[in-house]
């Protein structure tokens, strides 16, 4: 029995990056053998082990034969003569499929090494057609790597498109495109995700309403930019670049928010009924779409304005919607050329005087029912006139 390291740990450790999680696969083993040792079986499909101690996961080395239609489409043979290289070979890119023994050696049956210093995201074998789920892996590991300057080989790009075309695609689960975009919002340039789809002809078929940022006018306030999905590139990017500053983790809540900001009602009702959208994705994806636009104007809202925003966006009852909202608006403040932390703070300064308002201060004081609400209202807008919103 051997047991190798395998797959995004190699890439990520060669790339000189953190790996979040590490795989292994072992060869010349039979599922008793890992039971006996203490391991937990997981897998359904084929044997997958969690470690007793580390609870990473272990699978026997398998190979895969088409037999459906989809990603799940798929027969494993898992037997102890299966090889490493056999193994590797199923894998999607060459990147993915390297793998280091125990003393640390590389096997790299496949060229992901010379593809790595090469920067070059290619696809494995043939048999990378046979899933098309590997078509939006391609675009988010193109997505994720970007910044190190990998792209997309010619050969690999016209697969896709020849995937695309071909149908597969609409085998797709609606949970597994919501996963993807989410995996792909949390990489740096997430636009490239959306880019590369639009580019083979899948983006309309998974993710249509997304397709239709291509070909819509960016906003009025940024006429520097051909197009929505090219405004919505810009301000993902001024995110990113804001994040890192700030030394915090990218909230893909607000980033979600940032790629619904042209959308039209219809479309996200669309995105709704045709994802699983959490509340906190769909409610961001609103907040962004309805509010997000105001941000740019907001030095010149007077008190009334300040307030009708700050009950539109329901932050005195939902506190917790201000931050996701705030990165992307700041983001796209950043991107039209405003300075957007003078901005973020101005709204957070009149937001902490308003909460200091409290119903009590007047029920206290007599008042009842609808006249308290009024007179908490007034109160923040008289409390936003004293701050310069005349």
């Amino acid at each position: 029995m051997q047991i190798y390291l395998v797959g995004g740990a190699v890439r990520d450790r060669l790339l000189g990056l953190e790996a979040k999680d590490r795989d292994y696969v072992v060869t010349g083993a039979v599922p008793a053998d890992l039971i006996a040792l203490g391991y937990k079986q997981v897998g359904r499909g084929f044997p997958v082990f969690l470690h007793p101690q580390t609870h990473e996961e272990y699978a026997l080395a398998r190979t895969e034969k088409k037999n459906g239609s989809g990603y799940t489409g798929f027969i494993c043979d898992f037997g102890p003569e299966i090889t490493l290289q056999e193994d590797l070979k199923r894998r999607d890119l060459t990147i993915n499929a390297m793998a280091l023994d125990s003393s640390g050696k590389l096997i790299d049956p496949w060229g992901g090494f010379a593809d790595l210093q090469a920067r070059v995201l290619r696809h494995v074998s043939p048999a990378f057609c046979e899933d098309p789920l590997r078509v939006l892996r391609a675009a988010r590991f193109a997505a994720k790597l970007a910044p190190l300057g990998f792209k997309l080989h010619p050969d690999t790009q016209n697969l896709m498109t020849k995937m695309a075309r071909s149908g597969e695609l609409t085998a797709l689960t609606a949970e597994r495109c919501l996963l993807e975009l989410e995996k792909a919002l949390s990489c740096p340039d997430s636009a490239v995700f959306f880019t590369l789809l639009h580019e083979c002809g899948a983006l309309s078929q998974v993710l249509p309403e997304f397709e239709e940022l291509f070909t819509t006018p960016a906003l009025p306030e940024a006429p520097a930019y051909k197009s929505a999905m090219d405004l919505c590139s810009s301000v993902l990017q001024a995110d990113t670049r804001a994040a890192r500053l700030q030394e915090r983790s990218l909230n893909t809540e607000a980033r979600f928010g940032i790629c619904c900001l042209q959308f039209s009602t219809l479309q996200a009702q669309s995105l709704n009924a045709r994802l699983p959208l959490t509340r906190e994705y769909s409610d961001s994806m609103d907040l962004c779409r309805l509010y997000a636009k105001e941000m740019l104007h907001f030095d010149s809202l007077n008190a009334q304005e300040t307030e009708e925003l700050f009950c539109a966006l329901d932050l005195y009852r939902r506190p917790a919607r201000c931050a996701p909202f705030l990165q992307a608006a700041g983001a796209l403040a950043a991107a039209v050329g405003l300075d957007a932390e003078k901005l973020c703070s101005r709204f957070l300064q009149l937001l902490m005087l308003a909460q200091g308002v409290q119903a009590r201060t007047f029920a206290s004081a007599g008042l009842k029912g609808k006249a308290v609400g009024e007179a908490v209202k007034a109160a923040r807008i008289a409390l936003f006139k004293e701050n310069g919103k005349g």
